[in-house]
């Protein structure tokens, strides 16, 4: 039984989707959130196998925060992704925060049902279409970064602030002293020549 947690803020979706897993043999909806931050409360203790996240969420930055902080105190948890269009904004934050299924919302119910299912043995699961636009979004990264000279380090630290990590936790993480993270980081905007962190994470995202 796969046991399966929904976060959406459209209604009649959210509905829709809790009478289909309920009343299909091998799947059990055990929690419906209407929105991120109680789901951000309430998920790690439920260790739902899969949460089924529809995108856009309002407001579109606590996603990444949502399923990064799931993750941490959750890992057997996975993301399956809603969206209206395989080139949703929230897509790449989905992404580098750990999300590792992703759907259009459009497509047919017993399809979604299998993603739900392969993610669940196969830990991924990302249809034809958004899978081009993801190869896409890596390789105009790894082109516009070519010239950035970022030692290994200063990448690991980029890939933080992308999570939204702060000073703090990136110091933690990567056991450093909190001024050697401000100075490496300060280095780090000088060689992206950016000003600060939205900048230099939005250079990062490719946006």
């Amino acid at each position: 039984m796969i046991q399966i947690a929904i976060i959406e803020d459209q209604v009649q979706f959210r509905d829709l989707w809790r009478e289909i897993l309920n009343y299909t043999e091998g799947y059990q909806c055990i929690a419906v959130f209407n929105t991120i931050s109680e789901a951000t409360t309430q998920l790690p203790c439920l260790a739902a196998d899969i949460v089924l996240m529809g995108i856009p969420m309002k407001p579109n930055r606590c996603v990444a925060d949502c399923i990064r902080l799931v993750r941490k105190q959750s890992p057997k948890t996975q993301f399956l992704v809603f969206m209206a269009s395989p080139d949703d904004e929230c897509l790449l934050d989905a992404i580098q925060s750990g999300a590792t299924g992703y759907i259009l919302k459009k497509t047919n119910p017993l399809k979604i049902l299998e993603a739900i299912t392969e993610l669940h043995e196969m830990g991924c699961s990302m249809p034809p279409a958004v899978a081009c636009y993801v190869m896409q979004l890596v390789q105009n990264n790894a082109v516009d970064s070519d010239n950035w000279g970022l030692e290994a380090h200063e990448w690991q630290m980029l890939k933080y602030l992308a999570e939204g990590l702060q000073y703090k936790e990136i110091s933690s993480e990567m056991h450093l002293s909190l001024a050697m993270v401000k100075l490496n980081i300060h280095n780090l905007y000088l060689k992206l020549k950016v000003p600060n962190r939205t900048k230099a994470v939005n250079k990062y995202l490719g946006r």
